[in-house]
């Protein structure tokens, strides 16, 4: 099932953005580290030293993903393997996240993906921004995670 979750992720990209470009990476990637940073804004704790750790993470990826969305220069990968690698233990480390939060991932992916769709005009074209990011038209519909936590 998850494989399937993850299948139709990878499908709408290929949808929204056929032909991927260098701007294309770095807006995804500037993206991506918005998301992880919004992660972050939902973490509380008491722990002073803790919390300054979370700000500078804050602050730091907040900076690098408005960067990486309004440059031009071009980033390259190392290692696509290594690159692969990361990516995918990024996406088992979030879903044991949400197993140890008590979360349904593979629905709010499911909830999350028609929500993407939503996100396309009557002929199925994406809107964009002038990064090249997916942006949310006139029909763009907000997931509804509540059913899923």
């Amino acid at each position: 099932m998850f494989r399937d979750i993850i299948t139709e992720t990878m499908l709408w990209f290929q949808k929204a953005l056929p032909q991927p470009t260098s701007k294309n990476f770095h807006t995804q990637l500037g993206v991506h580290f918005e998301e992880v940073n919004e992660m972050l804004m939902e973490l509380s704790t008491e722990d002073f030293e803790t919390q300054i750790f979370i700000d500078n993470a804050k602050a730091s990826l907040n900076a690098l993903a408005t960067h990486l969305k309004a440059s031009n220069e071009i980033i390259t990968l190392r290692d696509r393997e290594r690159y692969l690698d990361a990516l995918c233990d990024q996406i088992v480390t979030a879903a044991g996240c949400a197993h140890i939060s008590d979360m349904d991932l593979p629905g709010a992916l499911c909830e999350v993906n028609s929500s993407n769709y939503s996100k396309f005009d009557e002929n199925g074209n994406p809107f964009f921004d002038v990064n090249r990011k997916v942006i949310k038209g006139p029909g763009y519909r907000k997931a509804d995670l509540s059913a899923f936590i």
